[in-house]
């Protein structure tokens, strides 16, 4: 095994040595400044060319519960989250997607994200008011190998959910992974599955 010492950090944060070498003709500069610190994948944002179908599919077939929607775009969250979304679906002419978005441990890390981007010569734009509905400040920006990040720290928060036993549907208790369809599509428990009712 290679002496931590001897090995090399990308600019991704991960090390390579010798025994697990990375090279290339055109190597990207590790930025001198640090990354922002990222607490967890927040969202992502798609765009998408028949609305209807991917609401039904995400809301019916998935179970992401709306948060807001209107015509042209869709906030879905899981049951168990507490921030305003985790996937937005906006209608596009061409599928896509528009952000993969992370949230940062403290505002300053917005700045962070700011110059160690701009030091890797990467697009970059900052919107004081967000970039989606119940995001505050975020900065956007599309990676050396063309990826779109968005980062954030102020989020509006909205009930959990997990505890409304009243949007659970029939067939909600029962196990899953013997069935391939969602608990909101059954009128009632199929036969295969025991509710907590009639344990």
């Amino acid at each position: 095994m290679t002496n931590p010492a001897d090995r090399t950090m990308t600019s991704s944060g991960f090390y390579v040595s010798q025994e697990a070498p990375i090279s290339t003709d055109n190597p990207i500069k590790t930025p001198s400044v640090p990354a922002p610190d990222i607490l967890r994948c927040a969202y992502m944002e798609l765009v998408v060319t028949d609305l209807k179908r991917s609401r039904d599919f995400y809301v019916d077939v998935l179970g992401l519960t709306v948060t807001e929607e209107d015509e042209n775009v869709i906030y879905l969250r899981s049951i168990e989250e507490f921030i305003h979304h985790n996937l937005v679906l906006r209608k596009g002419p061409v599928a896509a997607v528009a952000a993969f978005s992370y949230r940062v441990r403290s505002p300053e890390e917005l700045d962070k994200a700011v110059a160690f981007y701009e030091e890797l010569g990467c697009r970059v734009e900052r919107n004081k008011d967000g970039f989606t509905k119940g995001i505050g400040d975020s900065v956007r920006v599309e990676d050396p190998l063309g990826f779109p990040y968005e980062f954030f720290y102020d989020v509006d928060h909205v009930e959990r959910l997990a505890w409304r036993y009243d949007l659970y549907t029939p067939g909600a208790w029962c196990d899953w992974t013997t069935s391939t369809r969602s608990p909101r599509t059954f009128p009632a428990p199929p036969s295969s599955c025991r509710t907590w009712a009639s344990a």
